[in-house]
């Protein structure tokens, strides 16, 4: 049946990745819309820069999601750790949640290696877009 209807198919995009990404963070998670419409601005910003070419779209769509939620400062970035108390919880998010491990494939730590290129390379691109501006927000749901 999907040799007959393989020309229906398309696999999944960046866009799709990170809404089911972002629709895995914790409920209390503030202004998830937002994460979702700026990490496809990155996306978007990404599309034409052939060096994106050869990765997965899941780890291209990790790494806008943690790109964008750090710029909102909901993820804080030093010295490669992430860290603060809701920070430091959204970070074990993204080291040890089972969801993110079956988008995986069961390679998540590898794929994670790849996601800090990728969201180097997705930061230069973005500070080459104009436009780009996301919200910061300062605290969490109680």
């Amino acid at each position: 049946m999907v040799r007959t209807l393989f020309w229906y198919l398309h696999p999944p995009t960046a866009t799709e990745f990170a809404y089911s990404i972002i629709s895995l963070l914790p409920e209390d998670v503030p202004m998830k819309e937002d994460i979702y419409d700026w990490s496809k601005f990155v996306l978007y910003s990404s599309v034409c820069n052939a060096f994106f070419v050869p990765y997965r779209t899941s780890s291209v769509a990790l790494a806008a999601v943690m790109n964008v939620m750090e710029d909102m400062k909901l993820l804080l970035h030093v010295d490669d750790r992430m860290c603060g108390s809701n920070s430091s919880r959204l970070q074990s998010f993204f080291e040890e949640d089972i969801a993110l491990d079956l988008l995986f494939l069961g390679k998540k730590a590898e794929e994670l290696k790849t996601v800090k290129l990728l969201r180097v390379k997705l930061k230069e691109v973005t500070q080459a877009s104009t436009g780009y501006a996301p919200p910061i927000v300062n605290t969490f749901k109680k």
